[in-house]
Parts: C-alpha cells; sequence; structure tokens
C-alpha cells in the first residue's frame, strides 16, 4: 500500500496540473517499481526477467528450461548442427535502454550467439533495439576473455543471429521473413546494417507452438469482454487458454509441469499492475470530481514521451496507454502512431 504523503501528493498533483493524468501513471509507475516492480519479477524463483503480459509469462517459463531451450536453437538454426554443443542463457541488461533486458540470448557453444526477441505488437525499432542488445553482449563477450576493441580477430568472436517471435495479428502488413535494420528501419538511410529473421507461423515446432497459445489467448481475453474486472478477465483467458492449449497438445509437456509457475507470475505480476492501475483510476476520478479534465491528447503525449525517453519499448507503452486512459485498441494504434518517435 502506499503511504499517506504520497497519496497527498498525488491528490494535490490531482488538483492542480494540467497534464494530471499522464504524470500520475508515470508516478504511480515509478513508486511501485521502487516498491517491488511492476516490470521485474526478481522475487519469482529463477531470474530477473520482464514481463509485460501473459505470452512473456509463458516466453520467460518455457526458454528458461534447458531442454526447450536447445529444440528453440534447432528451430531457429536448422543448418547448425548443434549435437554435443552447449547452449548457456546469457541475457543482457543494456546501458544504452536505461536497465532495458533482452528477451533471450542463448550461447550455442562457442560459435554462435542467439538473439531473440518476442513481440505481440508489431514494432520495427525491435531491430535498433536488437542491434544495442548485440553491441552489449559482445562487448561483455570481449572483455570477459580479455580480448581488446584493438587487438579482436574476426575468428575470437563468436557468430550472431537474431530472431523475432512475432505472436501478434496483422501480418500481411510486413509478411516478411527476413527483416533488416539498414532498410527496414532507417529506410536505407544508415551506414550500419543487422539483419533479423521473423517466426510468426503456427506449426508443431516450439516457437510455432508457442505462437499459437499467444493466438488462443488474445481470443478467450476477447471473449471475455463483458467481465468488468480486468484482473478477473485475464486470469480466467489464461486459465482458459492453458485447458484449450493441453487438450489441443499445444506446448501440452510443459504447461503440465509449469502450470503453477505461470500462474504464479501472472498473479505476481498482474496485481502488481491492477493495483496501480486502480490508482491511477481513482486519481482520474477525483479529479474529474473536482471539476479538473486533463487533456487527453496532451496527457497521452506526455506519457508516451516519458516512457519512451525512459527505455519503456513500444509494445510496453502500447499497454500502458490502454490501461490507464481505458481505450480501444484502433485509438491506440492511433495515438501510438502520432506520438512515438522512430
Amino acid at each position: 500500500m502506499m503511504n499517506s504523503t504520497f497519496m497527498v501528493q498525488l491528490s494535490k498533483l490531482t488538483l492542480n496540473h494540467p497534464m494530471t493524468l499522464a504524470i500520475i501513471a508515470v508516478t504511480v509507475l515509478l513508486y511501485v517499481t521502487m516498491m517491488g516492480g511492476t516490470a521485474a519479477v526478481a522475487d519469482m524463483p529463477g531470474e530477473n526477467v520482464t514481463v509485460r503480459n501473459i505470452p512473456d509469462a509463458v516466453f520467460h517459463c518455457l526458454f528458461s528450461i534447458p531442454e526447450y531451450q536447445r529444440e528453440l536453437v534447432r528451430c531457429l538454426m536448422p543448418d547448425v548442427d548443434i549435437e554435443g554443443m552447449a547452449i548457456r542463457k546469457r541475457d543482457v541488461e543494456t546501458v544504452f535502454a536505461y536497465g532495458q533486458h533482452n528477451d533471450l540470448s542463448l550461447a550455442v557453444g562457442d560459435e554462435y550467439v542467439c538473439m531473440v526477441e518476442a513481440q505481440t505488437h508489431w514494432d520495427w525499432a525491435i531491430l535498433h533495439r536488437l542491434y544495442l542488445y548485440g553491441a552489449e553482449w559482445m562487448r561483455r563477450y570481449m572483455h570477459a576473455r580479455e580480448i581488446t576493441p584493438y587487438t579482436v580477430r574476426a575468428e575470437q568472436l563468436p557468430k550472431e543471429r537474431y530472431f523475432v517471435i512475432y505472436a501478434g495479428g496483422g501480418v500481411k502488413k510486413f509478411l516478411k521473413d527476413d527483416i533488416s535494420l539498414k532498410s527496414d528501419f532507417f529506410h536505407g538511410n544508415a551506414q550500419i546494417d543487422l539483419s533479423a529473421k521473423v517466426l510468426w507461423k503456427e506449426d508443431d515446432t516450439i516457437v510455432g507452438q508457442y505462437i499459437r497459445f499467444c493466438h488462443i489467448q488474445k481470443r478467450q481475453y476477447s471473449k471475455l469482454k463483458s467481465c468488468s474486472d480486468e484482473l478477473v478477465r485475464r486470469r480466467k483467458a489464461l486459465l482458459e487458454t492453458i485447458r484449450i492449449c493441453k487438450e489441443q497438445n499445444i506446448l501440452r509437456e510443459f504447461l503440465q509441469e509449469k502450470e503453477a509457475e505461470v500462474i504464479d507470475m501472472f498473479d505476481y505480476f498482474f496485481s502488481q499492475e491492477y493495483t496501480t492501475h486502480c490508482l491511477v483510476k481513482e486519481a482520474k476520478e477525483e479529479g474529474l470530481k473536482e471539476g479538473r479534465t486533463a487533456g487527453l491528447e496532451e496527457g497521452v503525449s506526455g506519457l508516451v514521451r516519458y516512457l519512451q525517453r525512459t527505455g519503456h519499448t513500444r509494445e510496453d507503452t502500447w499497454h500502458q496507454m490502454k490501461s490507464i486512459y481505458s481505450l480501444s485498441d484502433e485509438k491506440v494504434e492511433k495515438y501510438m502512431d502520432r506520438y512515438w518517435k522512430v
């Protein structure tokens, strides 16, 4: 619970500031992060990971398990014989992104490093983030082996492979299996480049099953639109998705073994997020009672600018805006296109 001094400050802000909702939202997010973290699930078993939604929770649980890591690498690099190669999880936190963690980095023997990002809302800036994560990973690799930038040779470094697992909709807008930092992000106006493979199809591979899980979860969530309690709605959608997937042999072994862990992660993260949502909603209603209505455009633009400046992803910002302002997906997308700087 927030202390009384903090709540008094929120109350004053509600009454007096022209960008009420945006500032309250940011303040609450910062407070909750300091008090335990809505983004970094540091107290959960395993590791410090970034969780934004149910697909994130499943992704991190699934690919924290060595056997599924190996299965993932086989799916990502079918051209490479990984028999006998050690696979080590080596995630990075890049200083360029204010403590932003990449989703998954796997060292495959001493020959390859796979940088993997998972998205449910498409964001071309993922290419730039992969570039930064790759640079930070390589810097750490060289430092650990006492290789300097002045003496390094190509054969001393592992080959980098970049992948985006996309489990959202609207794939026809950019239907490409391979994307490029230079061509697709900088539109050809850059000297640097990075290529990434996009995996977005449902099939029987471990990646295809994960994508199918995400699609089922989204459909179940949509079916529960009449549920007024957001936390209950999300939890019901998760439980029904798990039931359907076990029935249809989608990630069945994993869900049978790790169902409790996935639900625990959901309960931990979304109870924190829901508390934040309720506090913002309460402050918003209090402001309206006092006859103060901050301009939606001004509030939204301020929120987007702040979250982008402090290293939040486009996807994370998308969800925060939707949660705080209770906007439709179409309106959130419209505001993101207008205010998110690329």
